[in-house]
């Protein structure tokens, strides 16, 4: 599943939860759903990790299509 889809099956708000959940910026996570940028490994791993895996390393390491 894409960051995005992730984020709009969930509340509003849900961006904050995820940035205050892995210490990232709100911004690089708004960039990572909107596809603007691919994450790094270490980035990946943590927002993997915060959405319980349902969202892969490797969905978030793609090259924005």
């Amino acid at each position: 599943m894409r960051l995005r889809e992730w984020i709009d099956s969930h509340p509003r708000g849900e961006m904050m939860r995820l940035a205050h959940a892995t210490g990232l910026v709100y911004a690089t996570i708004h960039a990572l759903a909107r596809d603007k940028q691919c994450a790094t490994r270490s980035t990946a791993k943590l927002l993997s990790a915060a959405t319980g895996g349902v969202v892969t390393t490797d969905e978030l390491q793609d090259p924005p299509p």
